[in-house]
């Protein structure tokens, strides 16, 4: 539990799996001690998009947004993604 890398490879091997309310689990662990940090509101804002909770993805990419850097191909998905969802480019 107090690994935290191993919790986030755990929370994303979960993710991956479809097994959502294990990952759901270990990254609202993570975001508790990191709030801001976008691997960790990227796999929420799958999650949530996965479990078609519109307002919760959009609210997870926004903060992903804000915290990513711009340039990978990651922000560009997640950026598109946003837009499909809210009908607005992100800021």
């Amino acid at each position: 539990p107090e690994n935290e890398a191993a919790m986030l490879n755990r929370a994303i091997a979960y993710l991956r799996a479809g097994r959502f309310d294990d990952a759901k689990k270990d990254y609202e662990a993570l975001e508790n001690i990191h709030p801001n940090q976008f691997q960790i509101q990227y796999g929420l804002g799958e999650i949530a998009w996965q479990q078609k909770d519109t307002n919760t993805a959009v609210r997870h990419y926004q903060n992903y947004i804000t915290n990513a850097p711009a340039v990978s191909a990651e922000a560009v998905f997640v950026a598109d993604r946003l837009t499909k969802l809210t009908g607005e480019k992100p800021k």
